[in-house]
């Protein structure tokens, strides 16, 4: 099980939002069968997916929506929490996602983004790479060996400019929003790769290094993934 040390830290963000008692109108975009964060008990947690089995398979949701977040029209101020984890990525257009969720999140709510660091070496092996190869390395490297299999992960990865850290706040800004966290981190599966390959120490710093400078500075070794937290009409 790997542990992700941003989610305690944006559990924090999301328990304040729910800490007067009022119901929170929480939606997960592109939803998936779990989440990632624990919803307040105080939530009316609404579910958006493409897909009708990872769907079915989720059993804390309120409501559930087939549709795809790039062209859903969602309630205008209708959530007071928006969560979108791993899942711009995939999109064509996360751009209209973002568009949508700064439509659909109340003034002094929250939107949570988290996915890739496009700025990663991790996230250009992706792009680089065939979705076999995706699947291959789920099943073999991390130990999912449902991967692929019956609507399971991992899906087509797209990686578009749009989800860039910088191009993500310029996004934010022109929508509206104010970037209250940002974070660029060490994702938990990788990390503990890395340490099963014994990639540490003075070896580990070397890599780095050697990353660095290859791509001129554009690629980072070890921040292979990405958190930004957005308010509307707050930075909380």
């Amino acid at each position: 099980m790997y542990v992700n040390e941003q989610v305690p830290k944006l559990q924090v963000i999301i328990d304040k939002l729910a800490a007067d008692g009022e119901q929170v109108r929480v939606l997960e975009a592109g939803c998936g069968s779990s989440s990632k964060v624990k919803m307040p008990n105080n939530a009316w947690l609404v579910g958006i997916d493409i897909s009708q089995p990872q769907l079915d398979r989720n059993t804390i949701l309120s409501e559930k929506i087939l549709g795809d977040i790039q062209t859903f029209e969602l309630p205008e101020s209708g959530f007071d929490l928006v969560v979108c984890w791993d899942v711009l990525e995939h999109l064509e257009k996360p751009e209209a996602a973002i568009e949508n969720f700064a439509h659909a999140i109340a003034p002094g709510g929250i939107i949570i983004l988290a996915m890739p660091n496009l700025r990663s070496i991790k996230a250009l092996i992706t792009k680089i790479t065939p979705h076999w190869f995706h699947v291959w390395a789920y099943r073999h490297v991390f130990g999912h060996k449902s991967a692929g299999r019956d609507g399971n992960g991992p899906f087509r990865t797209l990686l578009k400019p749009a989800i860039a850290p910088e191009s993500l706040v310029k996004l934010a800004e022109s929508n509206g929003l104010v970037v209250s966290y940002l974070s660029l981190y060490e994702g938990p599966a990788i990390r503990d790769l890395r340490r099963r390959l014994r990639l540490t120490g003075p070896v580990w710093s070397a890599a780095k290094f050697f990353v660095k400078a290859l791509s001129f500075g554009k690629l980072d070794a070890e921040n292979t993934d990405c958190i930004i937290v957005l308010g509307k009409g707050s930075s909380f």
